[in-house]
């Protein structure tokens, strides 16, 4: 994969936390979804297999309805902190 094009590519996860952070603070599971499934299927094109798997996961999780609203920051924590990490990565190796 072009380092160019993944510098890029985690360049636009700020975006992306930001939309979940909201669609979280709002409890809406539609846009939650919708979120997962377009980053599980771009993260694991781009290589990033464990964020891929993170996000299948949750998807799942959130399709069966197996958590609460109360349970989506829980749920969400520790991919918005994957996110954080690979984010801060790229800024690091960017500059």
């Amino acid at each position: 994969m072009n380092e160019a094009l993944q510098q890029k590519y985690l360049a636009s996860f700020n975006d992306k936390i930001e939309l979940m952070e909201q669609a979280l603070a709002g409890h809406d599971r539609q846009v939650l979804i919708q979120k997962v499934h377009q980053l599980a299927g771009s993260s694991g094109s781009y290589g990033y297999e464990t964020l891929s798997a993170r996000c299948t996961q949750i998807e799942e999780m959130l399709m069966s309805d197996d958590c609460n609203d109360d349970q989506l920051v829980e749920l969400f924590e520790p991919l918005l902190t994957m996110m954080k990490e690979l984010c801060s990565k790229n800024v690091d190796t960017a500059g």
